[in-house]
């Protein structure tokens, strides 16, 4: 779900010790886009990916 979503994103990227500004350097994604994920607004699988690569994870999705 979003909100799993937006929970996984913020934990992983205060555990990597980045402000959403600093992710958003890295990740070359907006910073506006990674505030709006955060806030549980639908966001693209390429877009997580780039954020996943990033902080060095793996984008892994399930349907179950």
């Amino acid at each position: 779900t979003k909100l799993e979503s937006a929970i996984a994103l913020t934990k992983v990227r205060k555990e990597s010790g980045l402000s959403q500004r600093d992710l958003a350097t890295v990740s070359d994604v907006p910073q506006s886009t990674i505030a709006r994920i955060e806030s549980c607004a639908n966001t693209s699988i390429d877009t997580l990916t780039k954020i996943a690569n990033a902080l060095g994870k793996r984008l892994t999705v399930n349907f179950s």
